[in-house]
């Protein structure tokens, strides 16, 4: 039987250090060159820990701006038979994007320019059709190029 205590995954974990004394941590380094490790990482051990259904509950600590970033937790959750829920906060300074009290709420040091970009790139509503038909940037341009040259006639089955 699952442990219904949640089982939660946040890609900021990988970022913690570990204090030589043994307790919890000892602070939080982030190195922005590592980001694509730290997303796998947890996105591995998340789907490790729905595929064994660990836990009842699933919880992914996540930014998750665009919806692409969210389908891999969204694919494994539908594939293991898991509820997908999602809950963002209910603040009034989030309610109103306000990046200017976001900066001063954080406690990561993110940069105040960075909130804002983050803000222009957020995307909603947060749906699972929505993040499953969802695809990263790079393929939406191949795809935007393929329809493109689909409606011109140049679609790769034409022959010169």
């Amino acid at each position: 039987m699952p442990a219904s205590i949640p089982a939660l995954f946040s890609t900021d974990d990988f970022w913690l250090v570990p204090a030589s004394d043994g307790s919890d941590t000892s602070g939080y380094v982030h190195d922005a060159m590592r980001l694509s490790e730290a997303h796998a990482w947890n996105q591995a051990r998340a789907i490790a820990a729905m595929e064994s259904r660990s836990s009842d509950f699933v919880v992914i600590d996540n930014t998750n701006l665009c919806l692409w970033e969210a389908r891999p937790y969204v694919e494994a959750a539908v594939r293991c038979d898991y509820t997908v829920c999602a809950q963002e906060p209910d603040t009034p300074w989030w309610q109103a994007r306000d990046a200017e009290q976001l900066f001063s709420r954080g406690t990561h040091g993110v940069p105040l320019e960075a909130i804002v970009r983050m803000l222009e790139r957020f995307e909603e509503p947060f749906s699972v059709e929505a993040v499953l038909n969802a695809v990263p940037p790079q393929r939406r341009a191949k795809q935007r190029g393929r329809n493109n040259n689909m409606r011109n006639g140049n679609g790769s089955n034409n022959k010169f």
